[in-house]
């Protein structure tokens, strides 16, 4: 079920790893190394998860010279740049991504007047700073997304419309060095997640004249801080042991009008 599966990157929670209906991924692809599937019961790192987990895992940072892209279809425009600074060990990535189907969706509306004014937009954004601390590494690391899509109530008809929204931000400060002749790990998260949704209505008013009016509003909100500590240790080139634990608190609060 996608309600009890957990989608997870370098080990931070996020509500989706693809925008609502439109199908990008909410992070850009040079950001991505791998993703890790588990379908069924997910290893105990991955707690608090009762259906399979999906987690995709960060790339390292390119350290030799300035890497660029960026790319641009009917939907959407995005681009990534990368650049490192040897004097000082720090390597930027930035990235983002927004959609202009919103625009495109519009101007079809006022070709064909018989098709329902329907609104679909997203947008992201991710950053990254990793910095050399002795034998060591920090990083920092920020993403957000947003995803807009509804019908509008139509007035020739007098149909309802409405709107869903969906957004998130995460900010990730992680740290790493070796110990014990492994690696150890420990970071802190700080996230929020929206969601809102939105009804429309045609009324008419004393004057006979149609127009939209909202009829109902819900919306739900979460604050998250999570930290988390860990060890790893290459035994054999098979055999792996890590431990760690981690805690997470939430508040979340829901709104109805």
């Amino acid at each position: 079920q996608p309600a009890a599966t957990g989608f997870f990157l370098d080990g931070v929670r996020i509500p989706m790893l693809y925008h609502l209906l439109l199908g990008p991924a909410v992070v850009h692809p040079d950001f991505i190394d791998t993703v890790d599937f588990y379908p069924g019961t997910p290893p105990v790192q991955y707690g608090r998860v009762l259906g399979g987990a999906v987690e995709g895992r960060l790339s390292r940072p390119r350290e030799d010279r300035l890497h660029f892209t960026a790319y641009a279809d009917l939907l959407n425009a995005g681009g990534f740049i990368e650049q490192p600074f040897e004097s000082t060990g720090t390597s930027v990535s930035l990235a983002g991504r927004f959609s202009y189907s919103a625009l495109l969706i519009s101007l079809a509306t006022q070709v064909l007047p018989e098709v329902d004014e329907v609104h679909a937009g997203f947008w992201d954004y991710q950053a990254r700073v990793e910095q050399k601390v002795g034998q060591g590494r920090l990083r920092l690391f920020a993403l957000g997304s947003s995803d807009d899509v509804g019908i509008a109530s139509e007035l020739r008809r007098r149909a309802d419309g409405g709107t869903v929204a969906s957004r998130f931000h995460r900010i990730d400060l992680r740290g790493t060095h070796p110990v014990a002749q492994g690696e150890g790990e420990v970071g802190v998260t700080l996230g929020w997640d929206g969601l809102g949704l939105t009804g429309e209505q045609t009324r008419s008013n004393a004057a006979g004249q149609l127009f939209r009016e909202k009829s109902g509003e819900y919306g739900l909100s979460q604050v998250s801080v999570a930290a988390r500590a860990g060890w790893r240790r290459a035994l054999t080139s098979s055999l792996d042991l890590a431990v760690g634990g981690d805690v997470e608190h939430r508040r979340s609060a829901t709104t109805l009008t």
